[in-house]
């Protein structure tokens, strides 16, 4: 288990310089991307993780968020997170990071096209088909009430309350 002693007072500048080359000794610099990836534990997603001693016992951190901190001279303000420009989760290095709220964070990864937005058929939870939706639709018109359809498609009355207000499946 890696230790880290946290300081019980505010960023001083020896625990910057202590910090920054315990940070360092820990990654290694990606000469074609500039990444420099932490070469540590990583959780299920590929973020770096460390333990650090304190106080009230160990504690685990986030190496991109340490890098963060050290870098901007203070702590990550609370609701804020350390945003990757990189993509890189393992990434640990300042200049590929930015302090942002998750709606900054998803915001970033939509604009990049890093993420794969589903909706129809295509949503892992989905239970119609985009041949459903014409039937449902024409059940509509023809004036049969929500509960009657659901129970034929084997989905609940709000899907298809949403169906016909047009909250979901808008583009068939």
């Amino acid at each position: 288990m890696t230790k880290r002693k946290a300081d019980a007072g505010p960023h001083g500048r020896n625990r910057h310089i202590r910090d920054l080359a315990w940070l360092m000794a820990r990654v290694e610099l990606d000469p074609e991307t500039g990444c420099w990836n932490w070469t540590g534990v990583r959780n299920h997603r590929g973020y770096g993780r460390y333990h650090f001693a304190t106080d009230n016992g160990i504690k685990n951190g986030s190496a991109h968020r340490l890098a963060l901190e050290l870098a901007l001279g203070r702590p990550i303000l609370d609701g804020m997170n350390a945003c990757h420009r990189c993509d890189n989760p393992a990434c640990c290095n300042a200049a590929h990071l930015f302090e942002g709220t998750t709606l900054d964070n998803l915001t970033d990864c939509r604009a990049k096209d890093r993420a794969r937005w589903r909706s129809g058929e295509d949503h892992g939870m989905a239970k119609l088909t985009a041949a459903d939706i014409p039937l449902i639709r024409a059940a509509i018109a023809g004036g049969e009430r929500n509960p009657s359809i659901a129970a034929r498609f084997g989905v609940s009355p709000t899907s298809i309350s949403n169906i016909r207000t047009g909250k979901a499946w808008t583009s068939v």
